[in-house]
């Protein structure tokens, strides 16, 4: 849940920007009948309301020329000097969409992108003298955990085998990698419940389903393209200029707050239907502020943050929660935090 590192310098992985994309289109289904689209609304009705999205959304046309994308910064930081350079990372992102039209992965592309992340993710912890455990318990209680909520995945087809890598190391974390990867430090099994740890596997498998590391991968194979092969005469300015400020917004900003909020919502959800206490949530991110002390008074400290501020997180999981009461009420929702003392995951209900 706390990117720890830029997996592939350069900008290469914007891992966990702005004009969030999604994984490839499910095939169309056939057509179906009246009474069939009126079967699949009212089991609409019974899914939880959508978490709302928190990507930047273009309020105008991007920049084409350099000039125009600066006097914008200028109008950024003359209506709210704090808040400028977030403004000027809105309009570099607002030009990804054109940037990245054309650009795709297939699965297997993916999936070498994640090998690639997560090793250097892996040597990167090493070096600080985090190793690979291989505990078979503990890792077969992490991986019950992540099928678990993998059932909950709408693009569970495209991650059909998610692996799990556990790191010895202090501080109770997650990450997640393009193609299905998955690491959590062993930090995460001494969090005081089952419901925490699994808030924060399903976390990790929220930014898989949502497609932010798909999104992420296709950046990284955007830069790759235009590094290796400089743009040429086959692109006219304003496809020149769209594609390098691109690229400079992906590698002063490459990591993103909405995408962390839109994974902490998805998480209280899917913890929600499952029968977790989402407040596990609420409890790790204060220990998380306490560790780290991020709610500085000044907006001006958000520039270029990867993660939203803690308190700002637990906020959120509270809201949430009580919009999930509206819509579907419970009073059975649990800890257990016996299970996880035990390591044995509770069984699905």
């Amino acid at each position: 849940m706390r990117r720890t590192g830029r997996w592939l310098g350069l900008g290469l992985f914007a891992i966990l920007l702005a004009g969030m994309d999604d994984p490839p289109p499910a095939p169309k289904a056939p057509a179906r009948s009246t009474r069939a689209a009126k079967k699949a609304v009212r089991r609409d009705r019974d899914a939880p309301p959508p978490c709302q999205s928190t990507s930047r959304v273009a309020a105008r046309p991007p920049a084409r020329t350099m000039p125009d994308l600066f006097d914008r910064m200028m109008e950024n930081f003359s209506k709210d000097p704090a808040r400028g350079f977030s403004g000027f990372l809105d309009e570099l992102a607002n030009m990804e969409g054109p940037a990245l039209e054309g650009v795709t992965l297939t699965i297997a592309e993916e999936r070498q992108a994640g090998l690639k992340a997560r090793a250097e993710y892996l040597e990167k912890a090493a070096a600080r003298g985090y190793k690979v455990v291989n505990d078979p318990k503990k890792l077969d209680y992490l991986k019950a955990l992540v099928a678990r909520f993998s059932d909950r995945m709408g693009h569970r087809d495209r991650y059909p085998n998610i692996e799990v890598t556990l790191i010895d190391a202090p501080i109770p974390d997650g990450q997640s990698f393009p193609g299905g990867f998955l690491a959590f430090t062993t930090a995460l099994l001494d969090e005081p419940d089952e419901a925490t740890v699994a808030g924060v596997v399903a976390h990790e498998l929220a930014h898989l389903d949502r497609g932010h590391l798909y999104g992420y991968a296709r950046r990284s194979k955007l830069a790759e393209a235009t590094y290796r092969n400089p743009p040429g005469g086959e692109m006219n300015f304003d496809q020149f200029f769209t594609r390098q400020a691109a690229l400079m917004g992906l590698m002063m900003n490459p990591y993103r707050p909405e995408h962390e909020s839109e994974a902490d919502c998805t998480s209280a959800t899917w913890l929600y239907q499952e029968g977790y206490d989402p407040r596990a949530l609420v409890g790790f991110f204060e220990r998380m502020h306490r560790r780290n002390n991020d709610q500085p008074d000044n907006p001006f400290f958000a520039f270029g943050r990867t993660h939203p501020f803690s308190l700002d997180r637990r906020r959120e999981v509270l809201n949430r929660l009580a919009q999930l009461q509206r819509w579907k009420r419970r009073d059975d929702l649990g800890l257990y935090a016996e299970n996880l003392r035990k390591l044995e995951p509770r069984l699905k209900e």
